[in-house]
């Protein structure tokens, strides 16, 4: 990857991660009005109180998105080694570049981040199921038996869908091999569909380009060789 497609990608990057912090404060801000205004009075409390716990939840899956966002969490070189293995073959070392090696970091942050979507769910699943238990004990007994499988048919297909995604989070070793690999190839299919679409339109291949600094001091894209002339008569 030439350096003006490592500073566009870099921008993105920043780009992403300040909109995403931004999303964060934005709702740990609503989450603290919430709080202040429902401790405020018991009637606003019980309006508006229970407003606060999806508000909540929503700015913690934010906070840990910034967290593993931030270009400090450095991950280890086996870790990565392993993840570009799975992806693109023992010979990963000769076959692969930066870009490669950014797309197997993000699956490795995305991964870490589908485990605490996990534990989020997982602490939405257990109240909330409490609860409905309750009321059921609660209000039963007015009602008809077969009354029971309209609380019990939900909570049942929440539960499988729970299961589902701690498989997804917790994936064993053969099966997280497995996944990978299948990621990997469908990159490479998808690589090869787009540049079979080029050639089907005719379109060249691009030059290599640079970043340089204009007479008025602005950064223009210039091919490479000129990029290199413009130097030397510098």
């Amino acid at each position: 990857m030439d350096r003006s497609v490592e500073y566009d990608v870099a921008q993105r990057r920043v780009a992403e991660r300040d909109r995403r912090r931004t999303l964060f404060y934005i709702w740990l801000a609503i989450l603290v009005v919430l709080i202040l205004v429902s401790v405020a009075s018991s009637l606003t409390f019980a309006c508006i109180g229970p407003l606060a716990i999806p508000v909540g939840l929503v700015a913690a899956i934010q906070g840990i998105r910034v967290y593993y966002d931030s270009p400090r969490r450095v991950f280890s070189k086996d870790r990565i080694a392993e993840e570009l293995t799975w992806l693109y073959g023992e010979d990963w070392a000769n076959t692969t570049s930066t870009e490669e090696y950014t797309f197997a970091e993000d699956r490795i942050r995305k991964r870490r981040m589908g485990r605490w979507m996990f534990v989020i769910h997982l602490v939405l699943f257990l109240p909330v199921n409490g609860l409905i238990l309750y009321i059921m004990s609660r209000v039963m007994p007015y009602y008809q038996p077969g009354a029971i499988w309209l609380y019990a048919v939900p909570t049942l297909i929440w539960a499988a869908f729970l299961a589902w995604h701690a498989r997804q989070a917790f994936p064993t070793a053969e099966t997280l091999a497995r996944r990978e690999r299948q990621a990997g190839e469908a990159v490479e299919l998808e690589l090869e569909a787009l540049g079979a679409e080029k050639q089907k339109r005719g379109e060249k291949p691009k030059r290599s380009t640079r970043l340089v600094l204009s007479d008025d001091g602005e950064l223009v894209e210039v091919p490479e060789q000129e990029a290199g002339s413009q130097q030397s008569n510098g």
